[in-house]
């Protein structure tokens, strides 16, 4: 997740959009929480392997990810935050169908060292006192690692890989041994690179987890070849510090590293500094690198920093397995109170419109040469009204760019707190989001596919997509007359239309456009109302029309079971199938 201090540096334009349509224009739409294993629609049943592991270690080969058998691997993956990594086992059973059934493969565990049980990993020593400085972050909690552990062990069922992050969102505090933890923040960045303190601490994390047994599997997570990648830390970076920002105790230390090496005198103050950040980055990823193989029998690809954002980074992670990048498409700004829910500003603006394509640009721009390649967090950031353009743009990109993974963020963070799944809880979440899991799954579908050839281009606004298995286009698309497989389509709104075979004959086919909560809106003081239950997808107004009179369309409901036929209106021998009337997003096609 990209933090505040960060986006302080991004110059964001507010420009408020009014859900002005009228009632009859939405209509409720939550997916089920139980799906129908047997729908059309499962994805899963297309693309995943199960049990996940069962080729082998993932190893790096001809700069790209493979398992031990020789397999590809390449990931489709998707993040779990905070509480959600430690779900009851119902939880953890109905959170792995879900992810499953949208065609995910891999899961990154994310913030697991945010929290004290029960939201996150560590152990409450000192249940007594509030004070979070009074608290360890040395002891991981057994009850916590249980709920992880069966978590991991229902995702490897279904094909699940997993990625584990390291360093991520722990606060240090005085009861680690740690000098000034209160002021370090989360991370302790970017003194957490260097402080043999807190690289001290990060060791310790790192052995005690991945050294774990996990009861349900019966391996340590370090021995099981379903547990793929390691992240040392995420979104971490010396280049993007300011010592003067540093606690004293830690700007003194800096300034002792910058005394010794000034040896190399002569250059300039920039190019000392540069060369300084180089040398730690470099140090501390080695150290790193180094434990986790030797000291935690890590056996799979690790990279240094998930989600790089400076080219310095990336090279000084030479001993790393492979590269990470994280790119966000409005991503919320905070003008006043850091990530208040209701006083954010974005600019509400399509990527397809933008000269660079938003976000695609800049992660092609920051591919690494000869090695894996994954972009473990992007997301085209909701309340954006644009927001189904991304996913389908991203995976066709992934597969011409020959990509290793891609991980949208997030899946669920904060179960604990939002356990239901019928609106939409933030500007990331995508479990309540039926938008985008229905775009992930037709994506899943696409990336996933064997010997996928793709043929996408963007123009006026829109982007089309083809291959083997899918039709589609995105974006400015009303009133374009579309041609996909046997159909021609027309569509009354901007939206996203796709057509994926899933067999001979056999087809999904999906229409989404915007989406939204029930009362959700701004208000005129430019402050978001994120509204309440349920979620409501905008009326697209699809006719299809086909010389094929074999050809039958069904609804398909919440849970993603057949439901009701919509018959043809037939007239010179062309059938015309009107979608608008039926409120529902995706629909079964027999073609036989």
């Amino acid at each position: 997740m990209r933090f505040i201090f960060f986006l302080t540096l991004i110059a964001v334009l507010f420009i408020p959009y009014s859900f002005t349509s009228g009632p009859d224009e939405w209509y409720p739409f939550v997916i089920s929480e139980k799906l129908d294993p047997d729908s059309p629609a499962n994805i899963g049943k297309l693309v995943l392997d199960p049990p996940a592991g069962k080729h082998g270690f993932v190893k790096v080969k001809d700069g790209h990810f493979y398992f031990e058998d020789g397999t590809r691997a390449k990931f489709w993956g998707t993040n779990l935050c905070f509480s959600a990594c430690f779900p009851s086992k119902e939880q953890a059973k109905m959170l792995a169908d879900r992810i499953a059934f949208f065609g995910f493969n891999a899961v990154r565990l994310h913030q697991m060292d945010f929290y004290f049980e029960p939201k996150g990993i560590f152990e409450d020593t000192n249940p007594e006192n509030s004070d979070p400085q009074s608290k360890t972050t040395t002891v991981l909690s057994k009850k916590q690692l249980d709920r992880l552990d069966y978590l991991i062990f229902q995702l490897e069922k279904r094909g699940i890989y997993i990625d584990m992050n390291l360093l991520v969102s722990r606060h240090f505090t005085e009861a680690d041994g740690v000098i000034n933890a209160d002021k370090l923040g989360m991370a302790a960045k970017p003194v957490s690179m260097f402080n043999p303190k807190l690289i001290e601490l990060q060791k310790k994390y790192a052995k005690d987890l991945l050294t774990h047994d996990n009861p349900y599997t019966g391996l340590r997570y370090c021995d099981d070849p379903a547990v793929a990648l390691v992240e040392i830390t995420n979104e971490n970076s010396l280049f993007m510090s300011d010592n003067a920002e540093l606690p004293r105790y830690y700007a003194e230390e800096m300034q002792n590293l910058r005394k010794e090496w000034l040896g190399e005198a002569g250059k300039p103050d920039k190019i000392i500094k540069n060369d300084l950040y180089m040398y730690l980055e470099k140090k501390f990823f080695r150290g790193m690198t180094d434990f986790l193989k030797n000291n935690c029998g890590v056996k799979v690809p690790i990279t240094g920093i998930g989600g790089y954002w400076n080219p310095e980074d990336a090279e000084a992670q030479e001993s790393c397995d492979f590269i990470d990048k994280h790119a966000y498409w409005d991503h919320p700004s905070f003008p006043n109170i850091a990530w208040d829910d209701n006083d954010f500003r974005i600019q509400n603006q399509s990527m397809l419109t933008d000269n660079t394509l938003g976000i695609i640009n800049e992660i092609k721009n920051a591919a690494p040469i000869n090695k894996p390649y994954t972009i473990t967090e992007w997301n085209h950031c909701y309340p954006n009204r644009h927001a189904y353009e991304t996913p389908l743009l991203i995976t066709a990109e992934a597969i011409k760019n020959n990509w290793d993974g891609l991980f949208q963020f997030d899946f669920k963070a904060f179960l604990i707190e939002h356990p239901q799944f019928n609106s939409i809880q933030n500007y990331f979440e995508t479990a309540s989001n039926p938008q985008q899991l229905l775009l992930t799954a037709i994506g899943s579908g696409l990336l996933r596919s064997n010997n996928s050839i793709v043929d996408g281009s963007t123009e006026n606004g829109i982007f089309t997509v083809r291959s083997n298995s899918l039709a589609g286009a995105v974006g400015s698309i009303k009133d374009r007359t579309l041609h996909l497989g046997p159909f021609e389509l027309t569509a009354d709104n901007n939206c996203a239309v796709f057509l994926l075979e899933t067999a001979p004959k056999k087809f999904i086919f999906i229409q989404v456009g915007e989406i939204r909560n029930k009362n959700s809106r701004w208000e005129k003081d430019g402050r978001f109302c994120w509204g309440t239950a349920p979620t409501l997808l905008k009326k697209i107004g699809i006719t299809l029309k086909t010389d094929n009179k074999k050809i039958k369309i069904y609804t398909l409901d919440a849970s993603g079971k057949r439901a009701q036929e919509i018959l043809a209106n037939e007239k010179e021998g062309i059938n015309s199938f009107y979608l608008k009337s039926v409120s529902s997003p995706w629909f079964e096609i027999d073609a036989d």
